[in-house]
């Protein structure tokens, strides 16, 4: 599929503006050993213009969180095996300036919380596995 596709979209990982899902394709092409092959298909992007192009038919295929999938047009086929894709993780953390630093923690606590497992898959996500 990857192979086929003449034009292919995801999110810019070097553009340092929320691309982080751009990063692990990388790493899935070159673990592929077909990052050369791929590289003059893809188009990086930022933000969600990804499904614009897609929907538009600028592009065959766009790789992105199922979580930032939000168009009815697009039909979002599953993810990359893991076999061959290690999924972006996401951290959470307190900052030192926080205005509430217990209030930042009260959330940290309930987004890696068994409760929190249901809001997360209906975005599409895999909740944390806490430890």
């Amino acid at each position: 599929m990857l192979l086929a596709a003449k034009a292919i979209s995801y999110p810019d990982g070097a553009a340092g503006r929320g691309g982080a899902a751009g990063v692990s394709i990388d790493q899935t092409f070159q673990k592929l050993g077909i990052a050369h092959q791929m590289s003059v298909k893809i188009k990086r992007v930022a933000g969600t213009t990804l499904l614009e192009l897609l929907v538009k038919g600028d592009i065959d295929l766009a790789l992105t969180y199922v979580s930032e999938v939000n168009n009815s047009n697009v039909k979002v086929v599953g993810p990359l095996p893991t076999a061959i894709s290690s999924p972006t993780k996401l951290v959470g953390f307190v900052s030192a300036h926080a205005k509430s630093p217990d209030g930042a923690r009260a959330v940290l606590n309930y987004l890696s919380s068994p409760k929190a497992t249901l809001a997360y898959e209906a975005c599409g996500m895999q909740a944390a596995r806490p430890k």
